[in-house]
């Protein structure tokens, strides 16, 4: 149990670390990014959704691609999932955070990029645990269709099996995308631009 908990904090640490200096990185995207939107139509909550659709893009195609290899290639396209993945939502989010006239260089919002993106950790597991379970869920179906099909219809199946993983992992990802950018939505756009505040 201790030895799991010093590997959780290890992997949350370096985690943290990758954060804070791709976060410094990522800050003239996100300024040329939103700059992009503000030149364009609609309000702030209309870019920001726009802003957020686009990173769910990109990160459900990274999911997708690492997940691609099934099994065989977890341990190496995992941590470049996660690496595109986070630095994608970061932008995402400081460019959110400008729509909303903050300065994306205070702790407040520092703080809201690492709180997201550490809670985010979770999906990952999630991620591991679901390719794994659809991997499973394709061999059951391709050892059916082995024994009831001709062969090359059961090397067929099987090649879809990490196609499976893919799915998932693309799943995954944009889910995890959009639910952190509509929270920072909420916390730059919706509060901030409340003309009630």
């Amino acid at each position: 149990m201790e030895d799991k908990i010093k590997s959780e904090n290890w992997f949350v640490g370096l985690i943290s670390k990758f954060i804070n200096q791709n976060y410094e990185n990522e800050i003239p995207g996100a300024i040329e990014m939103a700059n992009e939107y503000l030149k364009g139509t609609g309000d702030r909550n209309d870019m920001a959704n726009r802003i957020i659709k686009s990173a769910m893009l990109k990160t459900s195609t990274a999911g997708f691609i690492s997940g691609l290899g099934g099994l065989i290639t977890l341990p190496v396209a995992i941590p470049g999932d996660i690496i595109v993945t986070t630095k994608v939502q970061i932008k995402m989010i400081m460019a959110i955070a400008i729509l909303g006239g903050k300065d994306i260089e205070t702790d407040e919002v520092k703080n809201f990029v690492r709180a997201c993106l550490l809670g985010d950790i979770a999906k990952d597991t999630l991620t591991d645990v679901g390719i794994k379970a659809g991997n499973r869920a394709a061999l059951k179906l391709v050892s059916r269709l082995g024994s009831k099909t001709p062969a090359i219809f059961g090397k067929i199946a099987s090649k879809s099996i990490p196609v499976l993983g893919g799915l998932i992992g693309g799943t995954v990802n944009a889910t995890a995308t959009q639910v952190i950018g509509t929270m920072a939505k909420r916390r730059f756009i919706e509060v901030h631009t409340d003309p009630g505040n």
